[in-house]
């Protein structure tokens, strides 16, 4: 029953904290939306004459890119660092606990490659089925978005991986290359990496589940 009830807290606070995940960024994407709009009849009311939007079209446009361009590629990119954060801590709690409640000869840290990596070769070794295929290409290309971010400031060409990025962002209509050589990350990318980091963790809830509530 402790078993049961140290994967149960596990498993909940997980949840949880992508639930307040989801919740913070359609706030601040909801923010962002009610200050452009400020901004723009701040600037209409402002410097608009008798054309209207015409006789401020150039700042109105200005306006457009600092909050699409800037504001909402700092909120996307933070925030996919921290999804992805979420899922290596939960994962790597999960089977760190898994490990110890089973008494495994091999842990996480003892397999060497990225982290989906490990995960895989530790499924093969307490015999569970791998991730899917689809789940792991997901997986995959939420972590070389998060290293170009984190370690590169978003810079394609100078990510480890360029070949690999650059196939996934070309895979995926969220993810594009800015001009200045740089990510972009669409808003709804921040959606589909909540999506597919509890696509993940439900997965390998399931793998690990029978050893330990059969244990202690």
């Amino acid at each position: 029953m402790q078993a049961a009830i140290r994967l149960a807290v596990l498993k909940a606070r997980a949840a949880h904290v992508l639930d307040e995940l989801g919740l913070y960024l359609n706030e601040m994407l909801h923010q962002i939306e009610q200050a452009r709009e400020r901004d723009r009849q701040w600037m209409l009311n402002t410097f608009g004459g008798d054309e209207g939007p015409d006789d401020c079209a150039e700042e109105l446009a200005d306006i457009e890119h600092q909050y699409d361009t800037v504001f909402a590629t700092l909120l996307t990119h933070s925030f996919v660092v921290v999804v992805y954060g979420h899922f290596e801590d939960s994962s790597t709690s999960l089977l760190n606990l898994h490990r110890d409640l089973t008494d495994q000869p091999l842990g996480l840290s003892d397999f060497r490659g990225n982290l989906v990596e490990r995960i895989q070769r530790y499924l093969a070794g307490i015999r569970a089925e791998k991730l899917p295929d689809d789940l792991v290409s997901r997986l995959r290309t939420l972590a070389l978005v998060r290293n170009c971010i984190a370690h590169q400031a978003g810079r394609v060409a100078r990510s480890a991986n360029e070949a690999q990025l650059k196939n996934a962002i070309n895979s995926d209509p969220d993810l594009s290359v800015h001009p200045s050589g740089r990510i972009h990350v669409l808003n709804h990318y921040g959606r589909s990496s909540l999506a597919v980091v509890s696509d993940a963790l439900a997965a390998l809830y399931l793998r690990t589940r029978v050893p330990l509530l059969t244990r202690r």
